[in-house]
């Protein structure tokens, strides 16, 4: 309703003007079809006036245009935060703090994904101080796996503070590998921390499994921490498979470090698990590959579990020439039975040694009919005549050895075998072997050592050069000492010796030398001399220890021997048995 509208509707109906009705006028038809000459200039087109219009269109668009730039890094395999998926739905995650990115390369590299396991992690833009990766697997809930993640390499050009990948193997990974499983961190690293080593290779290939860390040409800035699970080493020939008794001593996995290791922990160093059928036919030994510890010194090395082929030096091989010892062993500790382990510290000294298992596998090397049904799977490197464990050092601080076994015997009295009434068995158990086929030499003097055990077909020498008796020259040099020594078991076929030469390699026949050596403890224990092993008789085959007793210029305490010199003080004699 209008203005007009209103003010009518306030009049009264009878004053209202009635419309009137008239029929509009139609133009004429020549009007409407007159000629261009007609004045119609505001119809022409051209000359239309255009308006300018300052509002812009609605355009329905998403602002920023695309996902926002965090959920475009998805598509990339860089940055610093990357996660992929395993078909067994094992989920994997990789988070950098501090400068750098990582890049995972899988291997199937060209669908796009991260769904396969790992051939390549590269850390690059890192810092030695700041960058911390961070790495973790998830075993998911759909199926039955161990969450665990292959890799195959691992490179970083510069230093990295921290690596630590929970849940993360470094094996071969894929069906064609791009090549040997290698740990390559050149700048160094403070912390590395990740699952297991796996590898299974052949030594005549000489392709072992690396873990380098420092450029040769540059020495490190940090002493390194390295934590690794377990070693699963396995070495056969291709060509001959493996042989029993023959043991396998080219390094296929290596530890280069170009510097000195902080600290070294490993859960165990040991092969890969076999079918029983095989573990029954032949040893470990003979398909357990050499894992290599090369650097300039360890601070602290620590073995939770069982070492099997294990060396420390600062070259390949250990015991070679001058130049292939460690300058500093800190501590060396083994918590289960450390078998064919060699630590080379030649050129340095060696603070302390643990081995609460034992050094040396003492199954299968007595060569009793006990022993006889024994399979060959459980038998070590000294039941084929080999060394159960060669250390030597300039210097030896302090010794703790543990049995590697219990013994189980049955009291000769008839009366205490039922002790506990009519079919049971009275079982008395003492400790079993402490070393086995062993050799522990110090250029200068051995500090406290305590054993618990006994003492098999092994020899503890002080002022003994261990690596001029290797060339073939005489090792006694110069004065040296042993003690305290405490040992509660048994010597048998074992030499306990100080700056003591034994001119045709027998302990105790009369022409020994004694030089200026000091061995000072007590023997809780017997002395054993092997029929094959006599003072007497011709040497006929290569036993390790030819004797046994202490033997020094000085004695002090109890400390027994055959044929050598006996202890002053105290006189006390608990037993002293040679068995012809």
């Amino acid at each position: 309703m209008n203005r007009e509208t209103r003010r009518q509707a306030t009049r009264n109906r009878p004053d209202r003007v009635q419309p009137k009705l008239k029929l509009e006028t139609l133009e004429s038809r020549q009007l409407l079809s007159g000629g261009a000459a007609q004045d119609y200039d505001d119809l022409i087109p051209s000359l239309l006036y255009r308006r300018v219009e300052h509002d812009y269109p609605p355009v329905q668009r998403a602002h920023p245009i695309g996902d926002s730039p965090f959920a475009q890094t998805l598509l990339d395999n860089d940055g610093k935060i990357l996660t992929g998926r395993l078909p067994n739905g094992t989920e994997y995650s990789f988070t950098v703090h501090g400068p750098g990115v990582v890049i995972v390369t899988d291997v199937t590299p060209n669908d796009g994904l991260l769904d396969s396991e790992i051939d390549t992690i590269q850390l690059v833009g890192t810092d030695l101080n700041r960058t911390y990766v961070t790495a973790q697997t998830n075993s998911g809930s759909t199926t039955f796996n161990d969450g665990l993640v292959g890799f195959n390499r691992l490179i970083a050009a510069d230093g990295v503070a921290s690596i630590i990948l929970n849940g993360f193997v470094l094996r071969e990974t894929g069906e064609i590998p791009t090549g040997t499983p290698r740990i390559e961190l050149l700048g160094g690293v403070r912390t590395l921390n990740f699952n297991a080593i796996e590898t299974f290779s052949d030594p005549v290939l000489d392709q072992p499994v690396d873990l380098i860390i420092g450029d040769p040409s540059t020495p490190l800035r940090a002493r390194p921490s390295i934590r690794i699970d377990r070693i699963f080493n396995t070495s056969v020939d291709g060509s001959t498979g493996a042989l029993p008794g023959v043991p396998q001593t080219t390094p296929t996995v290596r530890f280069l470090v170009n510097g000195q290791i902080q600290d070294l922990e490993l859960g165990s160093v040991t092969a890969n698990p076999v079918p029983s059928f095989i573990d029954a036919q032949i040893s470990p030994l003979s398909y357990t590959g050499r894992t290599a510890i090369q650097a300039f010194g360890v601070d602290g090395m620590k073995v939770v579990g069982s070492a099997r082929n294990l060396t420390l030096s600062r070259t390949g091989q250990p015991f070679v020439n001058r130049f292939s010892g460690m300058d500093r062993v800190g501590h060396a500790y083994f918590g289960g039975n450390a078998d064919a382990v060699a630590i080379d510290a030649t050129n340095g000294q060696i603070g302390r040694l643990k081995f609460l298992r034992g050094l040396g596998n003492p199954v299968g090397s007595s060569g009793s009919l006990l022993e006889a049904g024994i399979p060959l799977g459980e038998r070590g490197y000294p039941s084929a005549g080999l060394l159960g464990g060669v250390i030597a050092a300039r210097r030896i601080g302090r010794s703790e050895f543990g049995p590697a076994n219990l013994v189980r015997q049955i009291p000769p009295d008839p009366a205490a075998v039922q002790l506990r009434g009519p079919g049971t068995i009275n079982y008395v158990t003492r400790p079993g072997a402490a070393t086995t086929n062993v050799t522990i030499a110090a250029d200068d003097s051995i500090g406290d050592t305590n054993v618990v055990g006994d003492h098999r077909n092994s020899l503890i020498a002080a002022g003994y050069d261990y690596i001029a008796f290797r060339q073939g020259l005489d090792p006694v040099r110069q004065p040296s000492r042993v003690g305290r020594y405490s040992q509660r078991g048994d010597l048998v076929d074992s030499v306990i010796a100080s700056s003591y030469r034994s001119v045709d390699g027998v302990y105790g026949n009369g022409n020994d030398l004694a030089g200026n050596g000091t061995i000072v403890g007590r023997l809780r224990g017997n002395l054993y001399l092997s029929p094959s092993d006599d003072i007497d008789a011709t040497p006929d085959g290569t036993p390790l220890v030819r004797g046994a007793g202490f033997f020094a210029r000085r004695l002090a305490g109890y400390l027994p021997s055959v044929g050598g010199l006996q202890a002053q003080a105290p006189r006390r004699v608990d037993s002293v048995l040679v068995r012809l």
